[in-house]
């Protein structure tokens, strides 16, 4: 069986998302619409990967292919590093950030990937 580094690459990364803890929370996906993001936001809220996920990215040349939960996101790549980060998504990288930017960072908050802090 051959296998190549594009299957190989994206392997590692669902396996690699995957949490594995006995009694973990189910993840609580949601639809938020992008005002009530941009207001929590504006309040001095920040998003953070939940404490239920890991999330890792891949870049391709779509962008990029943000992992959590064993499952894959086609996202931009300012998506993917912003929702890695440690420091978080905060209101001036979300007013920076384009329309495809936020609509990627809106399906990790829909998959339950990030959380408000």
């Amino acid at each position: 069986m051959a296998t190549d580094d594009t299957e190989l690459s994206d392997f590692f990364a669902r396996y690699l998302s995957t949490f594995r803890l006995a009694g973990a929370a189910p993840v609580k996906r949601r639809k938020t619409a992008e005002a009530a993001i941009a207001a929590r936001l504006a309040k001095g809220a920040r998003l953070f990967p939940t404490a239920s996920v890991r999330l890792t990215y891949l870049e391709d040349p779509a962008g990029a292919r943000l992992y959590g939960h064993g499952e894959a996101l086609t996202v931009t790549r300012q998506a993917a590093i912003a929702c890695s980060a440690v420091a978080g998504i905060d209101t001036s990288w979300w007013t920076a950030a384009s329309p495809a930017d936020r609509d990627s960072v809106r399906a990790a908050l829909d998959q339950g990937w990030l959380g408000f802090e």
